[in-house]
C-alpha cells in the first residue's frame, strides 16, 4: 500500500478550492508514484459534520499516514485543531503515537510556526516544489513509526530535508516576563531553518480541478508570477517569497489553452502579476480561446493602465480592487508605497468594459499615524468617488488595522490602543456616511489584535488556540483563553521589542537579515516623526 495523505484547508470547500496553493499541493502529491492524496475541509454554513472525513473516500483522518494542512491565514489556526479532533487525531503532537504525522505549510505558518508548534510534527518553509519529492520519500515511513523512538527518528529525517522545520527538535525557554531566553536544537537539527525557493517558474501552478462549488466558479487559476518586486514595508510576501519570478509566456499560453477545455474564465494569480513580461501573451491566449480574464487585486502601474486599454474587452472584473494603503505623503513614505500619482492617472483612465465599481484598500495604525492622515483617506475617497461616479462607476472602501508580520520591519511596531483604532475608524465612517455615502468595511480592532497576536506569537499560545477551537472560534474565547493561561494580549501586540531580544520566529530564515530589517524599521520611525 502506498503513502496515504489527507490534505486539509481549514475553511469551507468554497474557500479552499479557490486557493491555488492548496490545489497545487494536491496536484504535486498525487502525481508522485505510490502517493494517494485526498482532500478535507471545514464544514460550510448550515452543514453538520460531527466527524472530519476526506472528500474522496469518506475516511476519517486517523486512517491516513499523514495529515497535511495549508495554512495561509492565522485566524484559521483553531479550525485546524478542530478538524484534527473531529477526525480522530490527537491535536497535541507530543501526545500522538504512531500515524498520522501532522505537517503544514503556507505563508502564515512558514513565517512564524511557533503559535501552532505544539500541534505540528513538521512545517514546510518556502516553496513546495523543491522539497516535495524528498519529503514524501521520508514520510513513507510514517506508518511504521509507532514507538516514540521510531517517531523521533522519522522526525529527524524530516528535519534533514532542506526547508523543513520540526518543532519537537527545539527546546524553547522563556523567562518570568515571557521573553524567549534560549532556543536549543537537538543534535542533528539545524540551528536555523532556511526557506527553499524555486529559481524560476518553468512550470507555473495551475488548477488541477475547476469546481462550481468554489468561490470562483468556472474559473481556471494560473500563476503568472511569484514573489514581488516592490518594497512595501508591511508586506509579508515581499519579505519571505524570495525574488520576483515571472512564468514564461509560452508555458502560460499552453496552460490557458488547456484550461479553456474546462472553464470559461481564467484567473491570474500573483502579487505583481501585471509586472510579468508574459502578461500580454497570456491575455492574448485567453482572448484567442474566448476566455475572460479575472484577478483579485492589482497594483496601479503604467503597465496595468495599458492592460486595461488593450485587453479591457476580455477582463471580467465587475469590481477592480486597488490598494493605495495611505493618503498622505508622509504615511506613503512610512509604508514605502506611493501610488498617489498612479491613482490620479487611474481615475482618468479607460476601465475594463465590465467594471462597475472600484474597491480601495487602506491601512490604519501604522507607526506615526495621526488624525490628519485618517482624514486624508476620507478626502481621497471623496475625490475618487466624484470622478468615478461621473463615469457611472461606484466606490467602496476596505479599511483595516495594520497586522504586523514576522520577518518584516513592522515586527517591531506597536499596535495603537484599541480605542484609538476604533475612534479613527469610526470617525472615517462618519465622514463618509454623508451623501453621497461611500460604504466602508474592514477588520475590527479586536479581530486585528487577535491576528497580530498569532502573527507575532510564541509556543505559549497553543492552549489559547485550543480553547478557541473548543469554543468555535468565538472572539470572546481568545480573551478568556489568554486569561486562563496568565498571558497578556499587550505582550504580543503593544510593547517595544528590544533589538537584542530573541524573537520566537528567529528559528526561521527567509533570506533577509535581522540587521537589514531593523535598519528599515529605524527608517520607518524617523519618517513617522516628521
Amino acid at each position: 500500500m502506498g503513502l496515504r495523505v489527507a490534505l486539509g484547508f481549514p475553511a469551507p470547500y468554497a474557500v479552499g478550492m479557490a486557493n491555488l496553493a492548496f490545489q497545487w499541493i494536491y496536484h504535486l502529491m498525487n502525481r508522485e508514484s505510490g502517493v494517494r492524496c485526498d482532500r478535507f475541509f471545514l464544514p460550510g454554513p448550515g452543514q453538520i459534520a460531527p466527524h472530519t472525513t476526506t472528500l474522496e473516500t469518506g475516511r476519517p483522518l486517523n486512517e491516513y499516514d499523514v495529515v497535511a494542512f495549508s495554512l495561509p491565514f492565522e485566524p484559521d489556526y483553531p479550525n485546524m485543531v478542530r478538524l484534527l479532533r473531529d477526525g480522530g487525531v490527537e491535536p497535541v503532537a507530543e501526545k500522538r503515537h504512531g500515524a498520522p504525522l501532522v505537517i503544514a505549510g503556507g505563508v502564515a505558518v512558514a513565517a512564524n510556526p511557533e503559535p501552532v508548534a505544539a500541534f505540528l510534527d513538521a512545517v514546510a518553509v518556502g516553496d513546495a516544489e523543491p522539497l516535495m519529492r524528498e519529503l514524501l520519500e521520508v514520510l513513507r515511513g510514517a506508518r511504521g513509526a509507532e514507538s516514540h523512538a521510531a517517531k523521533m527518528e522519522l522526525l529527524a529525517q524530516c528535519a534533514a530535508v532542506p526547508g523543513m522545520y520540526v518543532p519537537a527538535l527545539y527546546q524553547v525557554t522563556h523567562d518570568s516576563a515571557g521573553l524567549v531566553v534560549a532556543r536549543t536544537a537537538r543534535a542533528g537539527a539545524p540551528r536555523v531553518v532556511r526557506a527553499v525557493h524555486l529559481d524560476s517558474l518553468a512550470e507555473p501552478a495551475h488548477s488541477p480541478i475547476v469546481s462550481d462549488g468554489a468561490a470562483f466558479k468556472d474559473m481556471f487559476l494560473v500563476e503568472l508570477s511569484r514573489g514581488c518586486p516592490y518594497k512595501c514595508r508591511f508586506c509579508l510576501t515581499r519579505h519571505t517569497a524570495s525574488g520576483f519570478r515571472a512564468a514564461p509566456g509560452q508555458a502560460l499560453a499552453a496552460l490557458v489553452s488547456d484550461g479553456a477545455r474546462i472553464a470559461r474564465r481564467v484567473g491570474f494569480v500573483g502579487t505583481a502579476f501585471a509586472d510579468a513580461a508574459s502578461m500580454n501573451a497570456t491575455c492574448k491566449a485567453a482572448a484567442h480561446e474566448q476566455m475572460r480574464v479575472s484577478f483579485s487585486s492589482i497594483r496601479l502601474t503604467d503597465r496595468v493602465l495599458a492592460l486595461f486599454r488593450e485587453w479591457g474587452a476580455v477582463i471580467d472584473n465587475e469590481t477592480l480592487a486597488i490598494a493605495p494603503e495611505a493618503a498622505t505623503e508622509r504615511m506613503r513614505r512610512v509604508l514605502d508605497k506611493d501610488l498617489g500619482a498612479q491613482l490620479d492617472k487611474f481615475l482618468d483612465s479607460e476601465l475594463p468594459e465590465r467594471t462597475r465599481s472600484v474597491k480601495m484598500y487602506y491601512l490604519l495604525g501604522a507607526p506615526g499615524e495621526r488624525d490628519e492622515d485618517v482624514d486624508a483617506i476620507a478626502g481621497e475617497a471623496q475625490m475618487a468617488h466624484r470622478r468615478l461616479s461621473a463615469r457611472g462607476v461606484g466606490l467602496s472602501l476596505s479599511v483595516n488595522p495594520m497586522v504586523a508580520k514576522a520577518h518584516t520591519p513592522m515586527q517591531w511596531a506597536e499596535m495603537p490602543a484599541r480605542n484609538t483604532i476604533r475612534n479613527r475608524l469610526g470617525g472615517l465612517k462618519k465622514q463618509l456616511a454623508a451623501r453621497p455615502r461611500i460604504p466602508v468595511q474592514g477588520l475590527g480592532a479586536r479581530d486585528a489584535e487577535i491576528q497580530t497576536m498569532l502573527s507575532l506569537g510564541d509556543r505559549r499560545l497553543a492552549p489559547v488556540i485550543a480553547h478557541a477551537a473548543h469554543s468555535g472560534g468565538a472572539r470572546a474565547a481568545w480573551f478568556k483563553g489568554l486569561s486562563q493561561n496568565s498571558l497578556s494580549l499587550d505582550f504580543y501586540v503593544r510593547r517595544k521589542r528590544d533589538t537584542s531580544e530573541i524573537l520566537p520566529w528567529d528559528v526561521i530564515d527567509h533570506g533577509m537579515s535581522r540587521a537589514k530589517l531593523y535598519s528599515q524599521f529605524q527608517d520607518i520611525m524617523s519618517l513617522a516623526e516628521i
